[in-house]
């Protein structure tokens, strides 16, 4: 491209100006004009003329005929200064194409023609899809034609005319990016497009377009387009093609040497500004005037024009219109990358016209302004001049700032270094945060075991509740979810009734139980799985009372009196349909008590102070008993003969019920002035059982004799006694149990005179089942308790249920246990080491019923790994198991192969002339590395084997020992013994190198982070030792000295289990024993061996019993708890 100078186009203007004033002045002004500038003289004259004078060229466009070529002409769609273009169907591709036919003959002019076919020659060689493409060119008998495809849309001409105003920024700037990169792709196959306009432009509709953009504009119309590789021009020089409006400076004054792709950016500038202000940048009556301000003027910036479009956007369209073409974008590429920068919102090439360009550009075409402007420029230096005083200031004002400043970043310091103590003081914050959970998770526990061990199961429900983490660090350790199992074992809400429940009725069965409450539902529950099945709504308002018939037919069911009649009414609901029939009574106030005979003949209905009224089912017929009391329990014999109740003070009435009298007012004296209120028949009629108002017992009767048999009391060690509200039997008659005001269950077991000679029971258990008194209940099998309550809950108490998975081994004594990865060994009395894997987390051992009543599965004895001569008093697993160390009851020591049982090696500690009872090995032990086997036992002598010869390496006297610890990398041997120092014993040496005052220290364990011993002693006391021996970090205190230690739970939790099978839990460090809990040991008078282990997933008790009956075998009982965080660690649901 040929470089034009800076003052090119100043030049220009100045040269068209003086040109236009010469024509108005006259033919000698106009001379004077060519005589100065003849070039720019001779080109004006040229343009003058061409567009002044030029006769218009028609055309024939009318079609040739209805075909060309192959092609068949539909319709015309538009017609051009070369041609007209027709809609055309192609019979040969079967679709419809444009067709454009040159408006020149078989005689054209040969330089026509060749320009025509040159159009189709250029326009064939683009491939874009953004400018429409040629198909193919033909000649049909002299009628020169172009196929290309058909777009179906308009132009954007068109398009721009049926908008309201200016088009959007993005939009425009969207719809020339892609013209811009339909003329790049042309520039770079060396063509110049040289009339680039709206009318060129096709909006190709059946494309999917930007969101803002529902067309693809497509260039079209290469008839002007230059080939700037070819080296001669088709057009004659000086010509000037195009349209005036879209014209380039150089194009517009036909300077060919200028002609580039900056020609056609120019053009795509004016679309750009045409759309941005919804006009032209130059316009005039006369295309020769457009191209004298194309020439002379500067257009007006776009932003001026419609405020509000983006600065870069109005700085890209300006620079296209520049003058110079060496100062615009150099071709479409670059036009294009800026839009895009633009529509992405970075930064563009293009920048505002400097302010000294653009005020030296004004000065050269108003001289007489700009002279002013100097003047006053001049006189503004004098001005300034006077204004150095208020710089002076200004400067004064600037250090002022930077001092302001400076005090602005101390304080920015200040508050950072105020953030920072902030950060510290939020972890200071969460640390005592931390520190207050972790006081209020023990003082929660503690509170929770002393609640336990009162029954007040809904208190220590809350508690655990209360410390379940959530998003919070994991505080709970082994007395948590041991404690949860077991309250989940003895404990569950099978559902709940709005506003309270009132009644429970078991089927005959125990299988099923019917539920009713204020709410006036009945609910059905299957008491294999705690489901509720089915609800019955009899719609009769509230239940307070609820009889089960002994077919198992019908329920029948009284409440309040009913607004309408102001009665309550007695009816019958079908236990199947939930239909109701009836009213079968009719009382005068509120139902409290309804009962069945027997035989189903009978049923008896109480209510407030009223007479009993006894119904006859098969006519229907009641009779009245009378009494003025609250009839809040009352029943029939086993036979329907009789019928119990309570008629006055210390007076209960017996009736013969098919003589409707009374047999007899049988005064029951009531116990420190108390008086009875609940009275019913036991199963089998042996006894008669009354409740007292004087809170303290119940008593049951002989029948017939009346004679007192059994006074029942209450629990009074752990809670203040509450009237009775309910009694329940066991089918069996062995169990009996009451529901109090309370909330709480108690539970008896009957015994035989001589078992309990002073004929007074204490109950074997008494639980808060309820938050509230209770309602009602039954006791189902083993026994379990369903009770109703006014809290609303249909509570499940089973109190012999344990939380553990529970199993039996008879005839069988363990006497030594470790675990082994995922395997439990045990060394047993009878000389065997047996093995079974560990229960699983999921492993449910033991039936549901044995569960409900604490007994266990009973297991055949777990697989034989090895036999030797004597019991196995302590046994030992190497870290990598496979080795394990056995001592026995006659002092022989052997090292067996962990997987095989085969002895390794046989190592000598018999004592000749010795009883072999007083060298039986308490505690075997190997080192880590597993090169030192370490004993001791009743000999008194601690004794050091090496392994792998079989050698004792030295002996160390300690008196009776009984545990064993290698610690510090198996530097130091821990011996626990019978004398007041546990000692540590150097492994190399034997010497004594500490020891601490520890009296009988008769369990040890060592904690996961290896640092602290805890210590069992014969005192009773827990020490925690450090692993050095030398302090006692903390200690506790317990009643009976514990057997085995166990650390779990990531050193949170120590447990300890004693003689009397008792569990007890403290924290880790020792500083906190949150309580105890018992095994259930129904069978076992005594504990002979207890254990306690831990693995971080389950906690394991191995237990062996034995009795006073001698025919009685041995037994060992293994107790697995889950120690980790379960999906059901939330309590309250029922479990089997």
């Amino acid at each position: 491209m040929i470089n034009v100078p800076d003052n090119a186009d100043d030049h220009l203007g100045l040269a068209a100006e003086a040109y236009e004033e010469s024509l108005t002045s006259g033919e000698e002004s106009s001379s004077e004009f060519a005589a100065e500038h003849p070039e720019l003289a001779k080109s004006l004259r040229m343009l003058n003329a061409v567009f002044a004078s030029a006769p218009s060229i028609t055309a024939d466009v009318s079609p040739p005929s209805s075909h060309v070529g192959r092609f068949k002409l539909v319709r015309r769609l538009g017609s051009g200064s070369f041609g007209t273009v027709w809609l055309a169907h192609d019979p040969v591709m079967k679709r419809d194409v444009a067709l454009k036919v040159a408006h020149i003959g078989t005689h054209a002019a040969t330089e026509l023609r060749e320009r025509f076919q040159r159009e189709a020659h250029l326009a064939a060689r683009l491939h874009h899809p953004n400018i429409v493409p040629v198909f193919e060119t033909g000649d049909d008998n002299g009628q020169l034609f172009i196929v290309s495809e058909f777009c179906a849309g308009t132009t954007l001409g068109q398009w721009i005319k049926r908008q309201p105003g200016p088009v959007d920024p993005k939009v425009s700037a969207r719809i020339v990016r892609q013209l811009a990169d339909a003329a790049d792709h042309a520039h770079r196959q060396g063509l110049i497009h040289r009339d680039i306009k709206p009318e060129n432009v096709l909006l190709d509709e059946s494309d999917a377009g930007p969101s803002d953009l529902p067309f693809i504009p497509r260039l079209t119309d290469f008839g002007l387009a230059r080939d700037l590789a070819a080296a001669v021009s088709s057009t004659r020089t000086g010509m000037v093609l195009g349209t005036a409006e879209y014209m380039s400076p150089e194009q517009a004054t036909a300077r060919r040497e200028q002609l580039g792709p900056a020609t056609d950016v120019y053009s795509l500038g004016v679309l750009l500004y045409q759309l941005l202000s919804g006009h032209l940048p130059f316009s005039g009556p006369s295309e020769f005037e457009v191209i004298q301000q194309i020439v002379r003027a500067e257009p007006v910036a776009p932003s001026r024009e419609v405020p509000g479009i983006p600065r870069d956007l109005n700085s890209i369209c300006l620079k296209c219109l520049e003058k110079n073409p060496d100062k615009r974008y150099a071709d479409g590429a670059a036009l294009r990358d800026d839009l895009e920068s633009f529509l992405r919102d970075e930064p563009t090439s293009a920048r505002p016209i400097a302010a000294g360009e653009r005020l030296f550009r004004w000065a050269r075409r108003a001289p007489a302004m700009a002279a002013l402007v100097s003047l006053i420029s001049i006189t503004g230096i004098g001005v300034l001049a006077g204004m150095s005083y208020h710089l002076r200031q200004a400067e004064q004002h600037s250090r002022e700032l930077e001092t302001a400043l400076q005090t602005v970043r101390e304080e920015r310091e200040t508050a950072r270094s105020a953030q920072n103590d902030a950060d510290a003081a939020r972890v200071v914050a969460e640390q005592e945060r931390e520190t207050a959970r972790t006081i209020g998770y023990r003082a929660d526990l503690r509170l929770a075991f002393q609640l336990w061990e009162q029954g007040r199961f809904y208190q220590v429900r809350e508690i655990l509740n209360r410390q379940q983490p959530g998003s919070n660090r994991d505080l709970r350790g082994a007395e948590w979810f041991v404690l949860n199992a077991e309250l989940n074992a003895k404990h569950q809400v099978l559902g709940h009734h709005q506003g309270g429940a009132t009644e429970c009725v078991c089927s005959l069965d125990r299988q099923a139980a019917y539920t009713a409450g204020i709410d006036g539902v009945i609910r059905v529950w299957d008491l294999t799985n705690g489901v509720e099945t089915r609800q019955i709504h009899p719609g009769i308002g509230e239940i307070h009372a609820m009889a089960l018939s002994p077919d198992e037919r019908f329920l029948a069911i009284g409440g309040r009196t009913r607004v309408e009649d102001d009665r309550a009414h007695v009816m019958l609901i079908d236990t199947v349909t939930g239909e109701r029939h009836g009213p079968v009574q009719t009382h005068e106030t509120t139902v409290e008590y309804l009962a069945y005979s027997p035989d189903g003949r009978w049923l008896a209905g109480g209510s407030r102070y009223q007479p009993v009224q006894l119904t006859r089912l098969e006519d229907g017929q009641t009779f009245p008993l009378v009494s003025d009391r609250r009839h809040r329990m009352f029943g029939f014999s086993s036979d329907s003969r009789l019928f119990a109740m309570v008629a006055g003070t210390e007076v209960v009435s017996i009736w013969q019920v098919d003589q409707n009298e009374p047999i007899e007012d049988r005064r029951v004296p009531g116990f420190r002035g108390g008086s009875p209120y609940l009275v019913c028949f036991t199963p089998g009629d042996s006894l008669l059982a009354t409740a007292y108002t004087n809170r303290d017992y119940l008593t049951l009767f002989d029948e017939p004799n009346h004679q007192q048999h059994w006074l029942a009391q209450t629990d009074r060690q752990h809670s203040a006694s509450a009237d009775f509200c309910c009694l329940g039997f066991s089918a069996d008659n062995r169990w009996f149990a009451a529901g109090d005001e309370s909330g709480r269950v108690l539970i008896w077991e009957r015994q035989t005179p001589t078992q309990n000679p002073k004929q007074e029971l204490i109950p074997v258990a008494a639980m808060n089942a309820h938050q509230s008194r209770v309602t009602s209940l039954q006791i189902t099998d083993g026994p379990r308790v369903i009770s109703s309550g006014d809290d609303g809950r249909i509570c499940l108490t089973s109190p012999f249920s344990t939380g553990a998975s529970h199993v039996r081994w008879n005839d069988m004594t363990v006497q030594a246990a470790c675990i082994d990865g995922g395997e439990l060994l045990l060394g047993c009395s009878d000389g065997t080491v047996r093995h079974r894997p560990l229960p699983s987390l999921d492993e449910f051992i033991g039936s549901p019923d044995d569960q409900m009543r604490g007994a266990p599965k009973i297991e055949e004895p777990p697989a034989l790994l090895l036999q030797t001569t004597s019991g196995i008093r302590s046994i030992d697993v190497s870290t990598h198991g496979d080795m394990l160390a056995v001592g026995t009851e006659q002092g022989d020591v052997a090292l067996y192969d962990r997987n095989s049982g085969q002895c390794i090696k046989q190592f000598a500690t018999n004592v000749p002339d010795v009883d072999p009872m007083e060298v039986s090995v308490y505690a075997v032990a190997l080192s880590n590395d597993g090169q030192s086997l370490a004993c001791t036992g009743r000999s008194g002598e601690v004794m050091l084997y090496n392994t792998s010869t079989g050698e004792v390496r030295w002996t160390y006297f300690v008196g009776n020992g009984f545990s064993l610890l290698f610690l510090q990398d198996d530097t130091l041997l821990v011996c626990g013994n019978n004398q007041e120092q546990l000692v540590a014993l150097e492994v190399s040496s034997g010497r004594l190198v500490g020891s601490v005052d520890a009296s009988q220290s008769y369990a040890l364990a060592r904690n996961m982070a290896g640092d602290s011993l805890a210590v069992a002693l014969g005192n009773g006391r827990i020490q925690l030792i450090d692993a050095l021996l030398v302090e006692m970090r903390s200690s506790l205190t317990r009643h009976i000295s514990a057997s085995s230690l166990a650390f779990a739970n990531e050193d949170r939790s120590l447990v300890s289990l004693d003689g009397q099978g008792d569990l007890y839990f403290a924290t880790g460090d020792a500083t906190t024993e949150f309580g105890k809990l018992r095994l259930p040991h129904p069978s076992a008078n005594y504990f002979k061996e207890l254990q306690i282990l831990s693995n971080e997933e389950i906690l394991l008790a191995i237990t062996s019993t034995s009795t006073d009956e001698p025919k009685s075998p041995p037994a060992s009982d293994l107790y697995v708890w889950s120690i980790r965080s379960q999906p059901n660690d939330v309590t309250g649901h029922f479990q089997r």
